[in-house]
């Protein structure tokens, strides 16, 4: 059966508006440039703001303000999610008549910067590691709260983490989390468990399974910077 041109055309339309209609969740790096306009002329008083993924670069058009510190953002990592789209880059307003550049640019939705990443660690008797940027805490379970009355975690504590150990945890976090077997739950207080939330696209949510080996280590490398 032959495909007529039409219909083969009608077919790649359908696709890309698939492709740009629904919401991409990108890891990448934001870097700044300066404004160059429709004509190639370029003004270092405006700048623009680019996003590089293994999808692509593209353009941000920021109209809702998701992007904070864009004075600093330059050569920051980030998790983006974002709506490819084509159409005017300049202009927000559909009304607006002003001239504007067009071409692919990401709306952008959400937005995890590297260095505000946070997570929640607990373990099975209770006691809670948390990283909320360059702030490391540990909140151990009380004689009253623990599950035998007697037990304590012993003294609260907490840190602000060098710009190298603040990554160092974090990425020693993504791997064991990776590297674990953890399902969805509410929440969980058992001997030789765990519950982990962390920062990601849609919201943090709670995931709980065995305590190994891997988690273990980790425990004790924070441990280690909170008693250093």
């Amino acid at each position: 059966m032959k495909v007529s041109v039409f219909h083969m055309f009608l077919v790649l339309v359908l696709k890309s508006f698939c492709y740009f209609a629904q919401p991409q969740d990108l890891k990448g790096v934001f870097y700044v440039k300066n404004y160059i306009n429709r004509k190639g002329v370029e003004n270092p008083e405006v700048k623009d703001i680019f996003f590089k993924s293994s999808k692509g670069t593209f353009i941000i058009k920021d109209c809702e303000g998701k992007i904070s510190n864009k004075e600093s953002i330059h050569l920051k990592k980030a998790i983006l999610r974002a709506n490819l789209q084509v159409g005017p880059i300049d202009v927000c307003d559909v009304n607006d008549q002003s001239q504007s550049r067009v071409g692919k640019h990401l709306i952008p939705l959400e937005v995890i910067m590297e260095n505000e990443f946070r997570f929640y660690l607990q373990d099975g008797s209770g006691n809670a590691f948390f990283l909320n940027g360059d702030t490391l805490s540990y909140v151990p379970v009380s004689k009253e709260m623990s599950s035998s009355g007697v037990y304590s975690g012993g003294e609260q504590k907490t840190i602000l983490l060098s710009e190298n150990n603040r990554i160092l945890v974090t990425r020693n976090f993504r791997r064991t989390n990776r590297s674990s077997l953890l399902s969805p739950c509410d929440g969980i207080r058992e001997k030789g468990k765990i519950a982990v939330s962390y920062a990601q696209l849609g919201g943090d949510r709670v995931y709980c399974g065995s305590e190994t080996k891997q988690w273990q280590r980790f425990k004790k490398k924070l441990n280690g910077l909170l008693n250093h």
